[in-house]
This record gives structure tokens, C-alpha cells and sequence, in this order.
């Protein structure tokens, strides 16, 4: 089942808009999954969900205390300005950060471990993404939450005829959905006012490109 996630990563290369961002991504997964292995196998559940919770708790609570402490460094200027982004150099780190939090408490939540902790965790980090503007973040937390949840459906059931019935069911509803995000993105993101690679960046070549055709240095 993690396998197909990190699959699923590097096959994204194929319709990205920027594959070396893509590709570089996906091998940083793939570490992160690996870490994930060595600490699943070192270490007991119990221990595991309560010493994440109570890293994402601390370093959550670190930016919040930054953006009212020193604001001009826990809220980012500029392009991104009321952006939060803490004790990171970057609103999307930060939001990246938050929702790897939200993800971890729901799962704590929903494994019925620590539940005031792991409520407390959700909250904070439902706060400091939506707080950080980051669009990157809030797609990559519903993605990555729908993934986990078909994948999570699927695998507890028994019968392999089940199984091979909902992932077909799944593999349709997941097509079905992008297919239609795709479709709408160019009105989403005009009303988000927000490019399609959701970092509020313009690939520079295609204007370049057309500009040498207009006029040539010859």
C-alpha cells in the first residue's frame, strides 16, 4: 500500500509542470519513507505516534510564539506578504510542515491514540496551513488524504475479489476527479489568482522564447 504512494510520486513526473521539481520531490519521499521504516521497526506504536505528536505540538507551537514575538520574521513580505511561515524561511515549508502534522494527529485519531493530544495536534495544524496561504500544501494534504484512504479501505479487506472490485472503483472515482480538476483548473486558479505550479511563479521561457521570435539578436 506505501509502495503504491511513492509509485504514485514518481509516475507524476510523466504530467508535471516541473519534472526535475518533481522528480527531486519524490526522492526526498522516498528518504522520508525509508526513515519511516527504520523508526516503524526501532520503535513501539505507542511511542512512535505519541513523540510525533509531540514534535509537530513543539515546533507549531515554536512559529506560532515566532509570529508573535517577531512577526517581521514569522510573517513572510512581499509576494506572499500576511503569509504565515513561523520559524521556517518559507511560507510552503511551513505549510508543508503543518500539513504532515494534520495528517499524523488524523491518523493518531483515528487509531483512537492519545485522542487530546492528537486533537490538539489537528487543530494547531489545521490552523498553520491555512494560516501559511500555502495552496501546495492544502493540494498535497487533499491528495495525499484521499490516496490514504482508499488505500487504507481497500487493504482491510479480506477476499481478493473485494479487494480487485474497489480498486477498480477506486481507480475510476480518482480519475474521475482529477479529470474534472483538470478540466476546471484554469478557473480555479483564476479565481485564486494563482499559476498552475501554485508557488505565484511565471515560467519565464515560453515569453523568452517568444520574444526572440519577435526579435532576433540577427
Amino acid at each position: 500500500s506505501e509502495s503504491s504512494l511513492i509509485l504514485l510520486g514518481l509516475c507524476s513526473v510523466a504530467w508535471t509542470v516541473s519534472p526535475s521539481d518533481t522528480m527531486r520531490d519524490s526522492l526526498k519521499l522516498i528518504a522520508v519513507y525509508l526513515l519511516a521504516v527504520v523508526l516503524r521497526t526501532r520503535w513501539r506504536d505507542e511511542t512512535l505516534n505519541l513523540s510525533l505528536l509531540c514534535f509537530s505540538a513543539l515546533v507549531i507551537s515554536l512559529s506560532f510564539i515566532v509570529v508573535a514575538i517577531l512577526p517581521g520574521y514569522g510573517i513572510a513580505a512581499g509576494a506572499h506578504s500576511g503569509a504565515w511561515q513561523g520559524i521556517f524561511p518559507h511560507k510552503n515549508q511551513f505549510g508543508a510542515f503543518c500539513a504532515a502534522s494534520l495528517i499524523i494527529g488524523l491518523c493518531a485519531v483515528w487509531q483512537r491514540t492519545y485522542t487530546r493530544a492528537s486533537l490538539v495536534v489537528v487543530l494547531m495544524s489545521l490552523l498553520g496551513l491555512l494560516l501559511s496561504r500555502s495552496g501546495n500544501a492544502v493540494v498535497t494534504t487533499v491528495a495525499t488524504g484521499w490516496f490514504a484512504v482508499g488505500i487504507f479501505v481497500i487493504s482491510k479487506r479480506r477476499r481478493s475479489v473485494d479487494r480487485l472490485v474497489l480498486w477498480f472503483f477506486f481507480a475510476g472515482a480518482t480519475v474521475a476527479v482529477f479529470s474534472t480538476a483538470y478540466l476546471t483548473l484554469d478557473v480555479l486558479f483564476e479565481q485564486l489568482q494563482k499559476d498552475r505550479s501554485l508557488r505565484g511563479r511565471t515560467s519565464i521561457w515560453p515569453q523568452a522564447i517568444a520574444g526572440i521570435g519577435e526579435g532576433p539578436v540577427w
